[in-house]
């Protein structure tokens, strides 16, 4: 809590500020949902793709803010309250949220990672690699939250929190005596439209893979890969950048870093120059053997690359912070846990297989489709997803391309249509499915259903891939949004195909 006087609320970024004489009311809380104000809040009236919230200040105002931020010209003045004005309410937002809960970033030791694909489970890993080294951690992510108290699901929907949500977290983490903290720093939340992560410094970033995606919001690929870089941008002096050797944009990325940022690079089954270099000796689904630097034979517990970069970039990054021998973190490799809804293999009594994954991108449909190529031996492969509704639209058509070119079978089904049409989503798809394909294709849009026919379609060998859901537990459709569980969908419909089959 704060007087309205201790919040910086009259700095250069407003241009009109209307304060009563001698009004200096405690301020307990900063929202920009007028449903969440309670007495003495500060609200911010935030102009968004669907609601503006200049519509809702009088809602706030009756729900017990003392104090509005906007950035119209309002028709109405309650000559009791105070009101800011300004062009970048984002930026004032971060900036406030920061202050409000005295800065915890500065009293803490942040990672951050950003990529197309991978970053939450490179959070996930550098998580858990500190946790086995003993250093305890915080943590941020699509998946999980954990502010020293205990890991929990993350509540939000959104990777990146708003501020509101994220500096309360951050305080959190400090009063629970935290030094680290591991922060997913997603293209929105970066970005100087959202600011989100604004006010942040990292001590180390880790850079994942970067392809085409939120062109939606971003416009063009070039601004979407600068939102990333901001990423570099906040390094504190002589802080640390991993990558991947083969990051496309990596002279790109040392061009705008900070003069003294430090560079370390990682690489799967390449002997380029690198400072960190895993070579597979063999695998499967389930697991992998590799040759790390000098270390023979390192168990992974997961059988796709992919899992194996990321855990790389993981150990790297936690090699560079904490200053140990990366092969003494790269033996802790076997200990590493499972993340929900990526590459999670369902155990069933069923005479195929079935894998549950995040993948939505077709980068990311490049790489899981060719892992299980590689070990699939006679059976099929089958995939159920759809694509996002009210987003970047230009992935879609690529995505079918990238399906049909490694599956027999192809269920196109409902994400999250949002206010978009599923049918329109479905046939952006389609469109990128060569007329000379062999590939059937099934739509049913009742997700629940096709999941249904797709178990009933695969035959023994054949690999059963539910993708875009992962960890996620709700599906958001124009009216309603609804609760969801893939796994626990799947396992009942799994258990009505074996009732059928002893009937």
């Amino acid at each position: 809590m704060k007087r309205l006087s201790a919040i910086p609320l009259n700095g250069k970024y407003f241009s009109e500020c209307r304060i009563p004489p001698s009004y200096n009311p405690l301020i307990k809380h900063i929202c920009t949902d007028s449903r969440t104000c309670t007495a003495n809040s500060l609200f911010f009236a935030i102009e968004g793709l669907h609601v503006d919230g200049h519509d809702y200040i009088p809602e706030a105002i009756q729900r017990g803010a003392v104090a509005v931020v906007h950035s119209k010209e309002l028709t109405y003045y309650d000559s009791a309250l105070a009101y800011f004005r300004t062009d970048r309410i984002r930026t004032m937002l971060s900036f406030l949220s920061a202050e409000f809960y005295d800065n915890p970033q500065k009293q803490l030791t942040c990672i951050g990672v950003t990529g197309t694909d991978g970053k939450t489970s490179t959070c996930e890993f550098i998580w858990q690699l500190m946790n086995l080294l003993h250093v305890r951690c915080g943590l941020i992510d699509t998946v999980h939250m954990d502010d020293g108290s205990k890991c929990i699901p993350s509540p939000y929907r959104q990777s990146t929190p708003e501020p509101t949500e994220l500096y309360p977290f951050l305080s959190q983490c400090r009063k629970n005596g935290l030094a680290y903290v591991v922060i997913e720093a997603t293209s929105h939340g970066l970005s100087d439209e959202c600011a989100r992560l604004k006010d942040i410094e990292f001590s180390a970033v880790v850079f994942t893979t970067v392809s085409s995606e939120h062109l939606e919001f971003h416009k063009t690929l070039a601004r979407y890969i600068d939102a990333k870089f901001n990423l570099a941008r906040q390094l504190v002096k002589n802080g640390h950048i991993v990558s991947a050797r083969d990051f496309p944009y990596l002279e790109s990325l040392k061009s705008i870093a900070p003069k003294h940022a430090r560079f370390a690079t990682y690489a799967l089954d390449s002997s380029s120059d690198c400072d960190l270099a895993a070579v597979t000796l063999a695998h499967d689904l389930y697991s992998r053997t590799c040759r790390i630097n000098t270390q023979d034979h390192v168990e992974i517990p997961f059988g796709p690359g992919f899992f194996t970069r990321n855990m790389l970039g993981a150990a790297l990054a936690v090699s560079q912070l904490l200053s140990i021998q990366v092969d003494k973190i790269c033996s802790l490799f076997n200990q590493l846990k499972p993340i929900e809804g990526r590459f999670a293999l369902q155990r069933f009594q069923l005479p195929f297989s079935i894998i549950i994954d995040f993948a939505h991108t077709p980068d990311a449909f490049e790489h899981l489709f060719s892992e299980i190529r590689s070990v699939l031996n006679k059976g099929r492969m089958i995939a159920l997803f759809g694509a996002a509704g009210e987003r970047d639209a230009s992935k879609r058509k690529p995505m079918g391309t990238v399906a049909s070119r490694y599956c027999a079978a192809l269920f196109l089904t409902d994400e999250d249509p949002r206010k978009e049409n599923s049918a329109v989503i479905i046939n952006d798809i389609i469109q990128g499915i060569p007329e000379e394909s062999q590939t059937e294709v099934y739509v049913i849009f009742d997700r629940r259903m096709a999941i249904a026919k797709a178990l009933r379609y695969c035959k023994a060998g054949d690999i059963l891939l539910l993708l875009g859901k992962g960890h996620e537990h709700t599906i958001q459709y124009a009216s309603q949004t609804v609760a969801w569980n893939e796994s626990d969908v799947l396992e009942e419909e799994v258990e009505r195909l074996l009732l059928e089959k002893d009937q």
